[in-house]
């Protein structure tokens, strides 16, 4: 009776400290939350969900490292908590430990088999930057079998076959910048006029390179390639 008892009291002792941390989270007071999310994990060391709201605290705080580990320890006690595999995965892809990383989005994809478009999209960069470009065309073609609106796959694909299906690499740069033509797709009109440049296509190539310099006055290639245009093709020097 009096285990029982106990094991009763931690209970209700553990529910009130998770909640403490979650109202202190929505308060902003990051120092409170950790608090209460670290007594709520010493009294129950497999309660993910806390693991996983002490990181995002950490991770506000600044204390990165700090937060993954407990994303790490999320991913261990729950693997379908997707935002902790991914948030795992992307501190490695963004200090450059591709390998590292490429193992955090696999598992993300084995245990999410419904959403991983973006781990697709994130584990191809990972190969493209480790010199596979098989595995890389792989993943964004599955990312945008899964998510159609992907600008950042269809760019990388058709960058990734232009030299040996460049009519297929010309559609993806093309959908690429009809879903995106800002700013962060600057690459995509440098490309495709790469693309417009090799296939004769002068006037179009033309257009992509100023639409570069539309976005960015000092893109320097999209400067040398309509030089180039301009020199052996128009024969327009003075330009």
């Amino acid at each position: 009776m009096i285990s029982d008892r106990k094991t009763l009291s931690n209970f209700f002792e553990n529910l009130i400290l998770k909640k403490s941390g979650d109202l202190y989270a929505e308060q902003k007071d990051i120092g409170l939350a950790i608090v209460n999310y670290s007594q709520t994990v010493k009294y129950n060391p497999t309660d993910y969900r806390a693991f996983f709201k002490r990181a995002q605290m950490y991770e506000l705080r600044g204390d990165i490292r700090m937060a993954m580990d407990d994303y790490l320890t999320t991913t261990k006690l729950n693997p379908k908590i997707y935002e902790a595999w991914f948030k795992h995965g992307m501190y490695y892809y963004n200090n450059k430990n591709y390998h590292y990383a490429i193992v955090d989005f696999t598992e993300l994809i084995k245990n999410n088999p419904n959403n991983q478009s973006h781990a697709r999209l994130y584990r191809g960069k990972c190969y493209l930057n480790l010199d596979d470009p098989q595995a890389a065309l792989d993943d964004f073609s599955i990312a945008l079998h899964l998510d159609p609106n992907d600008w950042e796959a269809f760019y990388h694909r058709g960058c990734l076959l232009r030299k040996l299906y460049p009519r297929q690499a010309l559609q993806d740069l093309s959908v690429s910048l009809l879903i995106e033509s800002g700013d962060e797709n600057i690459n995509a009109y440098l490309h495709r006029g790469i693309l417009y440049s090799d296939n004769e296509r002068y006037d179009e190539a033309i257009k992509d390179f100023q639409s570069v310099l539309a976005i960015s006055q000092e893109f320097a290639p999209a400067y040398v390639n309509l030089g180039i245009i301009y020199m052996n093709v128009t024969m327009n020097y003075w330009k």
